[in-house]
């Protein structure tokens, strides 16, 4: 195994359409739905961009859901090296990076509540907190009509697609339609963290442990199933719903492989390592997300792009993604 260290990168995409709160809209469940980003949304995927680039000269793969609000912040935010770099590296970026996309990173199926507003649902489901808290409650099915429909769409595949460095795409699950029957009628937060797990231990791993960075963009519940395998003193299945993920900051993790860890160190799903950050996390916070392993790239020009109002926090726009 390589002694050098693996790299992660964890990206929410940017502001959806069906994020936004105001004073003529609210928030609604999106789900598996394929919403787009607002002008805000795609101003945040390139602040995220600048701020990884910054930090990052080089990514050797990069893994991205099949819903297009991903993939438009990764799009996006791979642009934005063209500010940091001179052409023949960013054609040599372009060239020599791994591009996987997979179902597996999609949303949590949000089932019935899908296009609805947390004020909308409360009124029609008086246990809604339990649908969208309990580890392994699914919310109510989304109607067969609906997931016929939602069967006949690429993002609806059961597909995960490795876009070669020779710009062969080959399949390593195959695409396959959804019927009624097959599609999740819904999933708990159980339910997504074990259609995580997978793409993990077979597309993350090897590639970590041979020192290499990978670039994650998915939402808010994929992203919190992998912090549930990655950082599990943290993000447990109790606070799996306390910790908020931004839109478009990016998180980095660093690991090492179980060849020449530090034994005190907890091992992850893959026999890996997580490295924590030289500087200590406050305890004193409340705020789940200053308690991880991870570190934050935050900048000034990412705050600027925060969109979520108090009436947004108060109707859970990050929330129901």
């Amino acid at each position: 195994m390589s002694n050098s260290r693996g790299h992660l990168i964890l990206v929410r995409h940017g502001q959806s359409l069906w994020n936004v709160t105001s004073n003529n809209t609210k928030a609604r469940f999106t789900g598996w739905t394929d919403i787009g980003l607002t002008e805000l949304g795609r101003l945040q995927a390139r602040a995220a961009g600048r701020a990884i680039w910054n930090n990052f000269s080089e990514i050797d793969c990069t893994l991205c859901s099949l819903l297009g609000r991903a993939r438009t912040t990764l799009d996006l935010l791979w642009q934005e090296q063209t500010h940091y770099f001179g052409r023949e590296q960013c054609h040599s970026n372009n060239n020599n990076t791994t591009r996987i996309s997979s179902w597996r990173l999609n949303e949590r199926h949000y089932g019935a509540l899908v296009g609805l507003s947390k004020v909308d649902a409360e009124e029609i489901y008086p246990n809604l907190s339990s649908y969208r808290h309990g580890w392994d409650v699914k919310p109510p099915p989304m109607d067969s009509d609906q997931r016929m429909e939602w069967s006949r769409h690429f993002h609806c595949q059961s597909a995960t697609l490795v876009h070669a460095n020779d710009r062969r795409i080959k399949m390593i699950e195959k695409a396959r339609s959804f019927t009624k029957d097959r599609i999740p009628a819904s999933e708990s937060l159980k339910d997504t963290c074990d259609r995580v797990l997978p793409l993990w231990k077979m597309a993350m791993v090897p590639r970590l442990s041979r020192g290499e960075t990978l670039l994650v963009v998915a939402h808010a519940n994929t992203i919190k199933a992998m912090l549930y395998f990655l950082d599990p003193q943290v993000v447990n299945e109790q606070s799996f719903n306390q910790l908020k993920i931004p839109s478009a900051l990016p998180l980095v993790y660093e690991f090492e492989n179980n060849s020449f860890s530090n034994s005190s160190r907890t091992e992850i799903p893959g026999g890996l390592f997580v490295v924590p950050p030289a500087s200590e996390s406050n305890d004193c916070d409340d705020n789940l997300r200053y308690k991880l392993n991870g570190t934050w790239l935050d900048t000034h020009e990412i705050q600027e792009t925060k969109f979520c109002s108090l009436e947004g926090e108060e109707h859970l726009e990050h929330e129901i993604a």
